[in-house]
């Protein structure tokens, strides 16, 4: 047996094209506690928080990798959802405008106006390491709609608000209220300063269809682990900070998705679905068994907990070739982003509404 396939058996997991299909399930006894604490931040609710009662404590994803608080108000006219996840890459900037633009294109609604958008100061903080977006509503029964983000020590904090009785200014109003009564991280006075992404100035264009590079199994297995592992160690500096001194920009949209890179790259980007922190992603290869000098790209989909590696490309895919690779074709390994826990792998993307 050669030392890369040994290397494969301890690193690697062979997956099969069969996904699995997971549902938010409750967290056991989170009605019974008062207080609710996400035990790996130590972000605490309290039961009532600015007039809204918490009624659901729901998780998406192994090891408290993505939790929901639900809470409304008593006539059930205005509704709170404090999310807690750690996404798979990317930094705030580029999840909160996953999130305003999810909210813009919202079928249940138009947005009439916008009473706040960019930086905020989160409560017992000294910087505006915050993005918060308040928009009043028409086209539908809702008045208004809010959302603050923040970021501390590789996870990411996001309220949402959305009321069918409180106008802009009231919202407004009612989100600070909710804001100064959680107990915030103490990590997040770490956090730095932050902005809203920006455009990029020029999209990405691409050529030739790109192919995949044939190596053999051992080579191309030992290949997709080692970008795996490359793309977990940069991963914590990207979230909540800026990477190496540069800022994701926003390069297009391809459907209800975003393609994103980083400002001054041309030779890799995300693909961000919806806005929980699950992506796609394309780079360049480690280059580990590229004898012959030429450049090969990495595929990967990454999940809150894992990565799922595809086969090496000769070359840049284009988002509609990256979207066909992840949803139809077999993942070659899957590499765990942290400590492996026994729940079943979150669906692919594309799966969530």
């Amino acid at each position: 047996m050669t030392t890369i396939s040994r290397a494969c058996q301890v690193l690697v997991v062979l997956l099969g094209l069969a996904g699995h299909t997971v549902h938010a399930r409750e967290v056991p006894d989170s009605q019974k506690r008062g207080q609710w604490t996400h035990a790996r931040t130590q972000l605490s609710l309290e039961p009532v928080l600015a007039g809204l009662q918490l009624y659901k404590v729901l998780s998406s994803a192994p090891r408290e990798l993505d939790v929901h608080a639900r809470f409304e108000s008593p006539d059930q006219a205005t509704f709170a959802t404090v999310y807690v996840f750690r996404p798979a890459a990317g930094d705030l900037p580029l999840w909160f405008d996953r999130a305003t633009a999810t909210i813009a294109t919202a079928d249940r609604w138009t947005i009439a106006s916008t009473e706040e958008f960019g930086p905020f100061v989160p409560p017992g903080q000294d910087r505006a390491n915050g993005l918060q977006a308040i928009y009043a509503l028409g086209g539908g029964e809702f008045r208004s709609t809010a959302i603050a983000m923040a970021a501390t020590d590789g996870w990411i904090i996001k309220i949402r608000i959305t009321s069918l009785k409180l106008d802009a200014a009231e919202m407004k109003a009612l989100m600070g209220e909710f804001q100064r009564q959680i107990v915030w991280p103490r990590t997040l006075a770490t956090a730095p300063a932050v902005s809203p992404l920006a455009d990029c100035p020029t999209p990405l264009t691409f050529g030739k269809a790109a192919r995949p590079v044939r190596r053999s199994r051992d080579k191309a297995a030992a290949s997709a682990v080692a970008g795996a592992l490359l793309e977990g160690s940069e991963r914590d500096a990207t979230i909540g900070a800026p990477l190496r001194g540069k800022a994701y920009c926003r390069d297009s949209v391809f459907g209800t998705h975003g393609i994103y890179r980083i400002e001054g790259t041309s030779d890799q980007y995300l693909l961000a679905y919806n806005d929980a922190g699950r992506v796609a992603s394309v780079r360049p290869s480690p280059g580990l068994f590229d004898a012959d000098g030429k450049k090969s790209f990495a595929i990967s989909y990454l999940e809150l907990d894992r990565s799922l590696q595809y086969v090496d490309h000769d070359r840049l895919v284009s988002p509609a070739h990256l979207n066909e690779i992840v949803h139809s074709q077999r993942p070659l390994t899957t590499v765990a982003i942290e400590e492996t826990g026994s729940e079943a792998a979150p669906d692919r993307p594309g799966a969530q509404p």
